[in-house]
């Protein structure tokens, strides 16, 4: 309860009542009074999703009609009672209702037809669909009643035709004999005659004064005690009054305040003297603030994304237990914290926050409610059932499904959890950051890697291959420039355990995406790509995955071993972000929100963050209904401010290694050959036109007077092209050492990160021959003295032993 005051204005308090005059008054007949029985033992998830009119996918993660707690569904005749002692036989008709819900999940098989019986009165005969909720009021004769109780008998007319029951209640008239309670809800007619009504109230256990509390009206009433008779006069009020009756000894006395505040400072934070530009918000448990002695990791992740080398954002950090107390009336565990904290930032703060970073593991609520254990470690929790955290903020500022804050969640139960991924977010932050001195193939190729998982069987799988071809197909464009590894299932076993090497050596040399598309379960693929411990990864080169399956985005489960995505994105290696549904994916929803997802992240929105991709993405995908399942439960467990490795520019490059002949071996016995070279673009990708330039310089002994510069015309690679120019062999001039100078962009005319790897000096290529050719004396030379000896050389240093003729 919150208690708030005020040094000024008017006040709510309870108006005082103290007329105990009864003279003249004539007691009461009856009150009004209210059995209920609710009931809340199972939970009702309401009807699956329809994908076509003949098929199904999972629930909707928004409330719907007929989902909540009720009564464990029935399909057979089923009697509930409700007590309905001390009825006043003369009053008049009580009122009956209940609440009847389809319980039915089929789509195909919800039609209804039950028969509903109160007390000895006639059936009432119910027909409806679905998980329609009917909410049913009767006026029926006192007669109906039982003297004790009533039953409610329910009788599905149809073989399995499921239901279930909110709640029933019968408000009759009741004596003034309480059958020995202590307390008392009473609704009090108004006097016909006089202006108060005079209850004298027999059989109601005290021993200490009590009191009548007008709830209606906001009136503490005092009451008198004579020879066992509770006595007191109600003011009308044109209606009915709801009065609960209670002994002082049966109030609560509140012996503790406690100001709300992380602090216990009675105040809320005023959120809107802070006013943080483009905010990055962190919600977080402050179970997570402290590793046992005193440190604070969540505060560091605070720190990181402030810095530089983190984004440099306005980081605001809230903490949940604040937010339920300010947003959701001190309701624990109540998402409606979060999500009215959002709303008030997005209303009042001068620019929108731009991500939404819950740091902090969700129990999914269904499993809250009896489970203590399972309440206690919910620690910042998610909004629907299914969750969906991208419901937090769907709807708000004008957005339907998408998130009107880009968010993602680190589930972590323990400040070692937060400290892993924290580690793993530096180190790949720092891989974001240009720096010239290690912008060179060896470092940066690794970021334009990506791999195709392709699961299922038969003609599934090719249709899923096709769906990959088309993935491909975008991230190798413009502006990503990706390159592609696509590996299918080729078992017809329910998991395929073998794992490629290549799969393994590129995972451990770094890649940027992995994307699965084919069957899971939670905890694995149906393409099974070990355990991130069998990795060796490091440095920051983390890959993003996005599965295309079922389950294994759940993150919301009690038990995290059902969850692929905790196992990877908490790993001290593993993957720095985990895009994947929690519950079921269809195949072609979840082809057309990774397609959309595609266009995305490599080409309209290159060099945006993961986040914001993700709300574009439902944006464009939400415009079909069958797609919203996949809008709202695609989870994305990771920062959402990550930026998978782009650039702000191209990058060509090349290298020794990357160039080649063709033969590799090349003699005098030709007349050319191909020099082969690798231009890789470890940047951005866009379409412009390059040059190559290739510069020959013969061997010193050569008689060529000028050397020979060659240009090639292409289109700029993506990621990588191999440009080819044949040259002559010159037999008189090009036998021995050739070096060539290999220039990309020599003019300049595309601005790149770096221009200081577009050049080989010197690439080495030696030219054989069977022949010799003499050295010493050189042509033309004068010597001095008398000549000894003539030498020659070979073209070929590694050719064996050979007798050579000299002529003279």
């Amino acid at each position: 309860y919150f208690l708030t005051w005020t040094s000024s204005g008017q006040t709510n308090r309870l108006g005082v009542e103290d007329d105990v005059d009864f003279t003249g008054y004539v007691p009461a007949d009856y009150f009004l009074h209210e059995s209920r029985k609710d009931y809340y033992s199972s939970y009702n998830q309401g009807g699956l999703e329809s994908i076509t009119p003949f098929t199904t996918g999972g629930y909707d993660s928004e409330f719907t009609e007929g989902e909540g707690w009720f009564r464990s569904a029935f399909t057979i005749s089923t009697t509930l009672f409700t007590s309905t002692p001390g009825i006043y036989s003369l009053g008049p008709d009580a009122e009956a209702k209940y609440v009847l819900i389809g319980a039915n999940e089929d789509v195909n098989n919800n039609n209804h037809d039950v028969d509903v019986t109160i007390g000895s009165g006639p059936a009432n005969n119910h027909t409806y669909n679905s998980t329609k909720v009917n909410k049913l009021s009767y006026n029926i004769p006192l007669t109906y009643l039982g003297s004790v109780s009533t039953g409610f008998l329910f009788n599905p007319k149809a073989q399995n035709d499921r239901n279930t029951v909110g709640y029933i209640s019968v408000k009759y008239a009741h004596s003034f004999d309480l059958g020995g309670a202590s307390t008392y809800k009473m609704s009090v007619l108004d006097d016909q005659v006089s202006t108060k009504s005079f209850l004298s109230i027999d059989n109601f256990t005290t021993s200490s004064p009590c009191w009548l509390f007008d709830l209606t009206n906001h009136k503490r009433i005092k009451t008198i005690i004579s020879n066992g008779i509770v006595q007191a006069l109600v003011p009308n009020s044109n209606g009915e009054k709801e009065c609960y009756l209670s002994s002082e000894a049966s109030i609560s006395t509140i012996t503790d305040l406690k100001g709300v505040g992380s602090m216990g400072t009675a105040k809320f934070t005023d959120y809107t003297s802070i006013d943080p530009d483009s905010a990055y918000l962190i919600i977080s448990n402050e179970k997570l603030y402290n590793d046992g002695s005193g440190y604070n990791y969540v505060n560091d992740y605070r720190n990181h994304r402030t810095s530089v080398d983190g984004g440099g954002y306005n980081v605001v950090l809230a903490n949940i237990d604040e937010l339920y107390d300010q947003f959701a009336y001190g309701i624990k565990k109540n998402p409606m914290a979060i999500r009215g904290f959002c709303n008030y930032a997005l209303q009042n703060w001068s620019t929108p926050p731009q991500h939404l970073l819950l740091i902090g593991k969700s129990i999914q609520s269904v499993s809250c409610r009896n489970n203590v254990i399972n309440y206690t470690n919910n620690l910042v929790p998610s909004y629907g059932y299914p969750p969906s955290d991208n419901l937090l903020t769907a709807g708000l500022a004008g957005t339907t499904w998408e998130p009107a804050i880009a968010t993602g969640r680190i589930a972590a139960s323990s400040w070692e959890e937060v400290k892993k991924y924290l580690d793993k977010i530096i180190e790949f932050d720092a891989n974001q950051t240009t720096n010239l001195a290690t912008q060179i193939k060896s470092d940066q190729e690794w970021k334009k890697q990506i791999i195709h998982l392709a699961g299922a069987e038969g003609l599934e799988n090719v249709a899923i291959k096709g769906y990959l071809k088309e993935f491909e197909q975008i991230i190798e464009d413009t502006s990503y420039g990706g390159n592609v590894h696509t590996f299918s299932k080729n078992s017809s076993e329910p998991i395929q355990n073998s794992i490629s090497d290549l799969i393994t050596d590129l995972i451990n040399n770094g890649v940027s995406l992995i994307t699965f598309f084919g069957h899971a379960s939670g905890s694995g693929f149906d393409q099974d790509i070990d355990d991130p411990g069998a990795y060796s990864n490091d440095d920051g080169k983390y890959p993003f995955l996005l599965a295309n399956s079922c389950y294994v985005g759940d993150i919301h489960q009690p038990i995290d071993i059902f969850s692929n995505s905790i196992d990877w994105t908490l790993h001290e290696r593993g993957v720095i972000g985990f895009l994947a549904s929690i519950l079921i994916g269809e195949s072609y929803p979840l082809k057309v929100y990774t397609e959309s997802f595609y266009r995305k992240l490599g080409q309209s929105m290159y060099g945006s963050s993961i986040g914001k991709c993700m709300i574009s993405t439902i944006s464009e995908v939400q415009q079909q209904t069958i797609n919203k399942n996949v809008c709202l439960q695609m989870t994305l467990h990771g920062d959402p401010a990550v930026v998978l490795n782009t650039h702000k520019l191209p990058d060509y490059t090349i290298t020794n290694p990357d160039v080649y002949t063709n033969p590799q071996d090349i003699s005098a016995d030709l007349d050319s050959f191909d020099l082969n070279m690798i231009v890789t673009n470890i940047g951005m990708a866009v379409n412009e036109e390059l040059t190559l330039t290739v510069k020959r310089m013969f061997p010193p002994e050569s008689n060529v007077s000028e050397d020979p510069i060659y240009y090639l015309y292409f289109s700029a690679p993506h990621y990588k092209d191999t440009l080819t120019l044949r040259l002559p062999v010159d037999i008189a001039n090009g036998v021995g050492l050739n070096k060539f100078e290999i220039k990309i962009d020599a003019d300049h005319y595309i601005d790149e990160i770096s221009d200081f790897n577009n050049d080989i000096p010197a690439y080495s290529l030696w030219i054989i021959t069977d022949d010799i050719r003499p050295i010493y004396p050189y042509e033309h030379a004068v010597i001095p003295e008398p000549l000894t000896s003539l030498k020659a050389s070979t073209g070929d240093p590694f050719a064996p032993i050979e007798t050579y003729v000299f002529e003279i």
